[in-house]
């Protein structure tokens, strides 16, 4: 180091010096005083509105609370759609809620017994459906109902033709997918002996289905049931089921699974094996065959159902048969006709209904929702129904919540337990997964190939590995309630913390963001079919959310803003110098803007408005210069009516030395 250059007051050596003037200030001449320099300007810009945060409000760049707020166009901020009630009769004990391809069934409680209503063009046409006269569940179980698909032909399951019916748990009752209100020819069949069965109507055939109740004659535009006759002494009909002119079009009865056993009447002859004592072994079985053949359902039958003789006390059933070879063949044997059991919950995979009680898991025959016959000591078959006790460890001995299909496999839920059933026919295995369960049936959902549920304190998404938290940003710390739907990308969730306050919230799985809506009615249950997402309330009304309608209030809070060039948080005080947005207002909406600072809660009368979009339309810059206001951080509140999509905001402002007090 040079001997002569300058540390400080010290040079090299340690001797003391005088420290030199700096160069730039021996520039000034007499008078002359230095150029006043500007203070220097920061910007925040948010093009992303990046969904919901209620746990943490300062410089997370996402919305600090939201009503009626969406995230269908994100990056962009939206509102939500108006939630619009159908017309129709609102029900006194709503119970649940589906949909299927373009129609509604919402099952509720009326007098003792259990109704469904079949609704079509969102209530322009509505059927009325008589579950059970008298269940012996309250209205508050919640009803489980799934399709199914019957084959016709149980021996060709991939070429055969199937029914679709809707099953109705735990009340064990079917009814058709479809009522259509086609027509047929009802004179040759006015006299006709028939079983005691519900029928409606198909589509493309000319004789009547076991789809509902009702027949419609194309010769006289009426509607016609067939049910009990009142004795009439001139005609002699006596209690005999006829059909006669129905006085409400819109009425069908469902069929109650336990009473799928067809009665007949075929008496043994007795004359075939006259004499069998004396005949050969050959001539004894061939004899024995025909026997036994004269009493059977006859080949036309339908294999669906059991039928019992009542000649000879016998329930018959159509099943597949081990050979003596080694091979099996299909035909009717001498069976049981098992009880259904009334299942908690139900889902159908594999062409079987599985489901839960509290502490069993069941699984039907297969193609057959009737068939609950189970394997004996004696008897073993691959198509046979299956049950087992819930094979859990002691942490998860609760009662089963719920049963989903998922991932190619069944899913079944206790309140802190998951499990699953493995293998593709009987018996089948039950193996625990995950130490996570769900709270309700009604928030279990597949969303986007994610299934999601509501466990005593967090929203929990399950791919396949452990369950992760989904809902952390809501800062909610338990849950009490919770029913949810989804429409293939969102998950709509409703539920009740621990103190009884009610949230809506939406889950975009494309954009990975939470949104709010308000609500003030306790939702009883979601559904979705090719109309659109509805919800049954508490008061047995039903909405549709995704209606087009913007018409009716919204707003939204930002965190708090404290950055200051680059910063993460800064306590400096700062001026805000100008304010920019780009929105797009649609015809008949509105928005205003204010500014809430430091800790400033928004009051309408006293908050800072900066602007107020009065009645422009279009895509609007918006820039505003608001009063100087010394502050450490600021948010905005908007709230608007209508359609309004808000593309970004840039905020300007610069450091201001100290608050004066």
């Amino acid at each position: 180091m040079d001997k002569t250059e300058r540390i400080g007051f010290f040079d090299v050596e340690g001797c003391v010096v005088m420290a030199k003037k700096k160069k730039e200030d021996e520039g000034l001449k007499y008078l002359q005083m230095p150029l006043p320099q500007s203070a220097k300007s920061y910007k925040t810009v948010k093009i992303n509105w990046s969904g919901l945060n209620r746990r943490q409000d300062i410089d997370t760049g996402m919305l600090s609370e939201e009503a009626n707020i969406s995230t269908a166009y994100a990056p962009y901020l939206t509102p939500s759609a108006k939630h619009i009630r159908l017309k129709l009769t609102e029900y006194s004990c709503p119970v649940a809620l589906y949909g299927f391809d373009d129609f509604l069934c919402c099952i509720y409680k009326k007098g003792d017994g259990i109704w469904v209503d079949y609704i079509k063009n969102e209530g322009t046409k509505v059927y009325t459906g008589l579950v059970c006269e008298q269940s012996e569940f309250d209205e508050s179980v919640y009803r489980s109902m799934v399709q199914f698909n019957v084959y016709d032909t149980p021996t060709d399951p991939l070429g055969g033709s199937y029914r679709r019916r809707l099953l109705i748990f735990p009340d064990k009752a079917a009814m058709a997918m479809y009522i259509e209100e086609d027509s047929f020819d009802i004179t040759s069949y006015t006299d006709a002996e028939t079983e005691r069965t519900c029928y409606y109507a198909d589509k493309s055939d000319i004789e009547p289905k076991e789809y509902g109740t009702l027949y419609f004659n194309r010769k006289d535009g009426k509607w016609y049931e067939y049910t009990d006759v009142e004795t009439d002494e001139k005609t002699g009909n006596y209690g005999k089921y006829k059909f006669r002119l129905n006085s409400d079009e819109s009425y069908f009865k469902c069929d109650g699974m336990d009473a799928a056993v067809r009665t007949f009447t075929k008496a043994k002859d007795d004359s075939i094996i006259a004499g069998i004592d004396d005949m050969s072994d050959e001539e004894k079985e061939k004899a024995l065959e025909e026997w036994t053949l004269s009493s059977m359902p006859d080949k036309t039958a339908n294999a669906n159902y059991y039928y019992y003789n009542a000649a000879t006390k016998e329930t018959w059933r159509y099943v597949e048969v081990e050979l003596e070879n080694g091979g099996t063949k299909w035909d009717w044997r001498v069976s049981t006709a098992p009880a259904v059991p009334g299942l908690k919950y139900a889902a159908v995979h594999l062409s079987r209904v599985f489901g839960v009680d509290d502490t069993r898991v069941y699984a039907s025959g297969f193609n057959d929702y009737c068939n609950w016959t189970l394997d004996t000591v004696q008897s073993y078959n691959e198509a046979n129904a299956w049950v087992s006790a819930s094979q859990a460890s002691s942490k998860a001995d609760g009662i089963f919540t719920g049963i989903v299909v998922y991932d190619g496999r069944v899913v079944c839920f206790k309140r802190d337990y998951m499990q699953e059933i493995y293998n593709t026919k009987n018996p089948f295995r039950i193996n625990e997964i995950f130490a996570e369960g769900a709270i309700d049936f009604r928030s279990i959902q597949e969303v986007d190939g994610r299934l999601m549920f509501v466990s005593d304190d967090n929203v929990k998404l399950y791919t396949g590995s452990n369950p992760r938290i989904l809902s952390y940003s809501l800062n909610i710390d338990g849950y009490r309630y919770a029913a949810a739907g989804s429409d293939g990308r969102c998950y709509i969730l409703y539920c009740e913390d621990i103190s009884g306050n009610k949230y809506m919230f939406t889950y975009d799985t494309i954009a990975e963001q939470w949104s709010r809506q308000t609500v003030s009615r306790r939702i009883a249950a979601f559904s979705h079919n090719t109309q659109g997402m509805y919800y049954l309330n508490e008061d047995g009304e039903i909405y549709k959310t995704d209606t087009g309608d913007y018409a009716h209030k919204w707003s939204f809070e930002t965190d708090v803003t404290t950055r200051q060039d680059g910063n993460e948080i800064s306590a400096n005080i700062k001026h805000i110098k100008k304010l920019q947005m780009l929105a797009e207002v649609s015809e008949g909406a509105e928005f205003k803007v204010y500014l809430l600072y430091d800790g400033e809660e928004f009051d309408k009368d006293k908050s800072h408005l900066v602007y107020s979009s009065g009645g422009k339309r279009g895509r609007l810059p918006v820039r505003v210069k608001p009063r100087q206001t010394a502050h450490w951080g600021v948010r905005l509140y908007v709230e608007g009516y209508g359609f309004v999509k808000l593309y970004g905001m840039e905020l300007w402002y610069e450091p201001g030395g100290d608050l004066y007090v």
